[in-house]
């Protein structure tokens, strides 16, 4: 599934227990790079993302990072090619390193 295909969590949950049913792996792409004051909303997206059962998670924006692994510490994560540094998060991310 590609560019917003799947409209909600539960079409989510669904897709990605069929994809599992069929012997596939699933890498969520989560190519979004919010600003300051989106970092909740994305949080509250991200929440739900962890139900979904991926088996990795693709993220383009640093300051994401512990949000993601706050709600899935165990998941494999990667670093998309598409990354940058747009919000305080990131910066902080880059710091820490």
């Amino acid at each position: 599934m590609r560019q917003n295909k799947i409209t909600g969590f539960d079409e989510l949950y669904k897709t990605v227990d069929t994809l599992h049913a069929n012997g596939t792996k699933v890498f969520l792409t989560m190519n979004i790079f919010p600003r300051n004051q989106d970092i909740k909303v994305f949080e509250a997206v991200v929440e739900h993302i962890a139900k979904a059962g991926a088996d990795a998670i693709i993220f383009s924006d640093p300051g994401t990072y512990n949000i993601i692994r706050k709600y899935m510490p165990d998941m494999p994560l990667h670093l998309s090619t598409q990354a940058n540094s747009l919000n305080a998060e990131a910066l902080r991310f880059r710091r820490d390193l």
